[in-house]
């Protein structure tokens, strides 16, 4: 996230905007367990970017066009599961590098896949990757 020369700094923002949207998905989460707690890091960090002025008042919201993205996420779990799961039967270490990775996936998540070619690459050692719908 932190290497901008490497990656871009477009790349660095959509980490660090992924990482923010994480970290307060989480704090919602927490918030049933450990209301004082999840409160307090609101107030001290995120109330000045949000525009609830309590973590209890936010609500879970998915609009119906960012329902792909997490369908996309979805089909990308599976797929990096299904790397790591045929590295293990093999006994390879997960940073063992794979020739190829094909992956099949619906037309919809093809340009998702194609923006996260490098990635997927990184997280499972593929050197080439192939997208088929």
């Amino acid at each position: 996230m932190y290497q901008p020369e490497k990656h871009g700094e477009a790349q660095r923002i959509s980490g660090q905007t992924a990482v923010y949207y994480s970290l307060l998905g989480i704090l919602k989460l927490y918030a049933v367990y450990t209301p004082y707690v999840t409160e307090y890091i609101y107030q001290d960090f995120y109330r000045k970017y949000e525009k609830e002025i309590s973590l209890h008042q936010t609500i879970w919201e998915i609009k119906p066009e960012e329902r792909i993205y997490i369908e996309f996420g979805e089909h990308l779990k599976e797929v990096i599961a299904r790397v790591r799961k045929e590295k293990t039967e093999k006994q390879m270490s997960m940073k063992d590098s794979i020739p190829e990775l094909i992956i099949t996936c619906p037309k919809k998540f093809r340009d998702f896949y194609k923006k996260s070619e490098k990635d997927i690459k990184a997280c499972t050692g593929a050197q080439n990757i192939i997208i088929r719908t």
